[in-house]
């Protein structure tokens, strides 16, 4: 197929997405189609997607790959491989991936049932800034409102708790025209967090009222917007993950997980929400 360029902007995107799986913080695959560039991480509990503006030029094809083969911003598909594609001054060098075994599809039909009839309970602002109040050490972050937004972080093995509440009308970065009613804590894991703001300086999270087991989040326009699966704190310290519909899942004896991603909201035995 025709080869494909991206602008800087994209090639931002992908160079965040192959920093993080780099550095061991987020693996995952990418996905482009259209104006969109979707990117689900390998745990399946966060789903980005980007809206490219009407500046930029659509992808003239669907198109997907692991962010840890990304290789360059020129690319083509090839008989089911992807081709990455530099040149020098006299050498020109082709890098051949396979594509990925979930599709865009499926992919595109988790962004339409988990966005679809979302009820909000109003929204949460935080900048990047704040991170710095995060202890990453935790596992989880859990998020709540009762009469105001606050955070907790819990040590479930000293004791030690972290309690952060959200000032009013600013405080520690986390400002703006915040709004919700009361519900009580939804739980995130530490490292999805902080992941998230590789993308964006400031972020909002949308929790549901209906329970969904999951979170929206934007960061304040069109641009940028996501679903971030949420902890559930039992014996069994599980975590919920974002799938299709066929029930397709494997979890390990030793309590990681190994899951498809068609398969609905569910539950993944990970012992403490950690890693």
């Amino acid at each position: 197929m025709d080869l494909i360029k991206v602008d800087r902007k994209v090639e931002s995107i992908f160079a965040q997405a192959v920093g993080l799986s780099q550095s061991g913080r987020m693996k995952s695959t990418i996905f482009c189609k259209d104006r969109f560039v979707y990117i689900l991480n390998g745990d399946n509990t966060i789903l980005i997607r980007f809206e490219l503006d009407s500046s930029q030029q659509p992808f003239a094809y669907p198109i997907s790959f692991k962010a840890s083969d990304y290789d360059s911003d020129q690319f083509y598909l090839e008989n089911d491989r992807i081709v990455f594609v530099q040149k020098g001054m006299e050498l020109e060098k082709k890098k051949y991936c396979g594509t990925p075994s979930v599709t865009l599809e499926e992919v595109e039909n988790i962004w339409g049932r988990m966005t679809k009839g979302f009820i909000s309970l109003g929204k949460v602002t935080v900048q990047k800034d704040s991170l710095f109040f995060f202890d990453e050490a935790m596992s989880h972050i859990e998020l709540g409102h009762k009469g105001n937004y606050f955070f907790v972080q819990r040590d479930i093995f000293s004791g030690t708790i972290i309690h952060m509440d959200k000032l009013k009308p600013k405080g520690f970065g986390l400002s703006g025209s915040d709004s919700g009613e009361d519900f009580e804590p939804v739980g995130i894991r530490t490292s999805d967090f902080i992941s998230l703001f590789t993308f964006a300086s400031k972020l909002e999270f949308i929790p549901s009222k209906n329970d969904a087991g999951y979170v929206l989040f934007n960061n304040g326009t069109k641009y940028l917007s996501g679903i971030i699966a949420c902890c559930l704190f039992d014996d069994l310290g599980t975590i919920n993950y974002l799938g299709g519909s066929d029930g397709r899942g494997k979890v390990k004896e030793n309590g990681t997980s190994k899951q498809e991603v068609d398969r609905p909201i569910g539950l993944i035995k990970k012992r403490g929400c950690r890693k």
